[in-house]
């Protein structure tokens, strides 16, 4: 658990990071950062504002289960391989502008409460979406999804 802020910008990870099951009671700022191996914040929650912003995934980077009770950044994030948010929990909004899945993203039964925002993202992998919620609707069905759908076939 940490109870205070947490920082980690502009880090190069060499080796897998793992943070598997970890609580974090106060913000964390992850900005910035180049992970050359696995990411796995798997089954980790996330009390407050957590940031993403601008960091390159080269291999997995796996967050099914997380919980982010606060809002989240990932803007400006580069995803090389499988980027991992099944069952993932968004209740105060997440941004993934500008973000580039190079591999699979899946979001299947993530649950995504407003805002949500893909703006200016590249989807160049398969994406899921099956059984995800947008305050508490089919996200499937949702005018995001179509933008989504519509950037990925037309880019």
């Amino acid at each position: 658990v940490f109870y205070e802020n947490v920082i980690f910008t502009n880090c190069i990870f060499e080796e897998e990071f793992l943070f598997k099951y970890s609580n974090f009671e106060n913000n964390a700022d992850f900005t910035y950062n180049h992970f050359k191996d696995r990411a796995l914040f798997k089954y980790t929650t996330f009390t407050n504002s957590t940031s993403f912003y601008s960091n390159i995934f080269r291999l997995e980077a796996d967050f099914k289960y997380t919980n982010f009770e606060g809002s989240v950044d990932f803007s400006d994030v580069t995803f090389y391989d499988i980027a991992e948010f099944k069952y993932a929990e968004f209740p105060y909004g997440v941004t993934f502008q500008n973000v580039k899945f190079s591999d699979i993203a899946n979001f299947k039964y993530t649950k995504f409460f407003s805002p949500v925002n893909f703006n200016d993202t590249r989807f160049e992998g398969d994406v899921d979406f099956k059984y995800t919620q947008l305050d508490g609707d089919d996200f499937v069905k949702s005018e995001i999804m179509n933008q989504i759908l519509r950037e990925k076939w037309w880019n």
